[in-house]
């Protein structure tokens, strides 16, 4: 046990079977216990099960770009369609799509952006820890009010507003 095994060797030692995303486990030579804790998600396992950390730089994978190591199974697209993002969530598949077919984007770090989507603005949609943004940047200040629709379809049970900004 890593209880005993601190005590041996004289330094903490982590208990893994406690490990999560937000949580790390330690067992002091002295018999006490520590816990590391994170508001957010700073780890999740890997395509083998083990634990890494979180790593948002998108990658290519088939049908667009994915972060490196991240839940919720986030794929943005690489263009030539109108949705800009899937992922999973509550067991649930959702799409979040543009109103028109989008460019292919220019993808730097975590963001992915779709130039000129709209007369003087860009798509950009960034990656995170538990899945993305998505933001309208204007190069100019408009001269009337910016609405858009942005369509979110989804796998299971129907959408609705949760009063709070948010979708349930």
């Amino acid at each position: 046990s890593a209880a005993d095994l601190a005590r041996r060797v004289g330094a903490r030692v982590e208990d893994l079977s406690q490990r999560s995303e937000t949580t790390r486990v330690f067992a002091n030579p002295n018999g006490t216990w520590t816990s590391d804790e994170a508001a957010a998600p700073v780890r999740v396992k890997d395509e083998h099960g083990r634990w890494a950390d979180i790593d948002v730089t998108l990658q290519k994978v088939e049908g667009g770009y994915a972060p490196a190591n991240a839940l919720g199974g986030l794929v943005i697209s690489d263009g030539g369609d109108k949705a800009f993002a899937e992922m999973t969530v509550d067991g649930r598949d959702l799409t979040w799509k543009w109103p028109d077919v989008l460019p292919e984007p220019t993808v730097v770090g975590n963001t992915a952006t779709y130039a000129d989507v709209v007369d003087g603005g860009d798509l950009v949609v960034t990656a995170t820890p538990t899945g993305f943004r998505h933001d309208l940047v204007l190069r100019h200040r408009p001269s009337s009010p910016v609405a858009f629709s942005i369509p979110v379809v989804t796998s299971g049970p129907t959408l609705r507003e949760d009063g709070l900004s948010g979708l349930s």
